[in-house]
């Protein structure tokens, strides 16, 4: 595995004024040494939170498709049961560059929990653009 497409963090705010900000990774995206990237890299904004915990977001490149046709992934990380643990990704969609567009950014997610994005290109009707999509997890 190659390391270096990308992370997830946190940044805490000290305690008291003039204090140390803390940084937490809470997950690092990596490739293959075919340079696939099956989870996703290149996390393009940050991601939305629910009230469980868990994070949604998108990786504008990447998925389970071979390197030159892997166009991006909606992922959630769930938090760890223990603190300090490992949080725990999962790739809930993967782009495929037909109906469904490329390079995804940038999401919000309504209470009912149905995620919107933008997708930057979309290729549709001959034509190539961007879109945006919806997505229940």
């Amino acid at each position: 595995m190659v390391t270096g497409a990308g992370s997830v963090y946190s940044v805490t705010p000290p305690a008291a004024p003039g204090g140390a900000w803390t940084f937490n990774q809470l997950y690092e995206f990596s490739c293959n040494e075919d340079d696939s990237c099956p989870n996703g890299s290149e996390p393009s904004a940050a991601p939305v939170i629910r009230s469980n915990g868990v994070l949604y977001g998108t990786a504008s490149n990447g998925g389970l498709g071979e390197p030159s046709v892997a166009y991006g992934v909606i992922f959630s990380l769930t938090p760890p049961v223990a603190p300090g643990g490992a949080w725990s990704e999962q790739t809930l969609y993967e782009f495929h560059n037909e109906n469904d567009g490329t390079s995804p950014t940038q999401v919000i997610m309504t209470r009912n929990g149905v995620i919107y994005g933008i997708a930057n290109d979309w290729f549709t009707g001959g034509r190539l653009g961007g879109g945006i999509f919806a997505f229940q997890p």
